[in-house]
């Protein structure tokens, strides 16, 4: 089974670039690369998020060595946060014109 840093290493080496290099797009030293590589650190999250965008990858491919493959919910509804009878009157304010009326009184 592949790990983080085998999975950074082998990006790194595909794209040819040095640790140096991309530490410095992800804000880091290269010797960070370094252990991330050898598994001794795990990047954090905005670090994965810049080794993800450099790569083009996901950070799922980076942490578990697989795109994402599960079903997006579609079937979403909206659920008002406050009750109806904690909303009082309630409107919904689909133009500019409402709101401001509404704000300002």
């Amino acid at each position: 089974m592949e790990t983080v840093g085998q999975r950074i290493k082998a990006l790194r080496r595909v794209t040819r670039t040095s640790q140096k290099e991309l530490g410095k797009f992800c804000g880091v030293s290269d010797v960070a690369v370094g252990y991330w590589e050898k598994d001794i650190n795990t990047p954090g999250g905005e670090a994965l998020s810049k080794l993800a965008k450099f790569f083009n990858t996901s950070i799922d491919y980076i942490l578990y060595g697989a795109e994402f493959e599960g079903k997006l919910v579609t079937n979403m509804r909206r659920v008002p946060v406050i009750s109806w009878v904690q909303a009082g009157q309630f409107t919904e304010c689909r133009q500019q014109k409402c709101l401001v009326k509404w704000t300002s009184g």
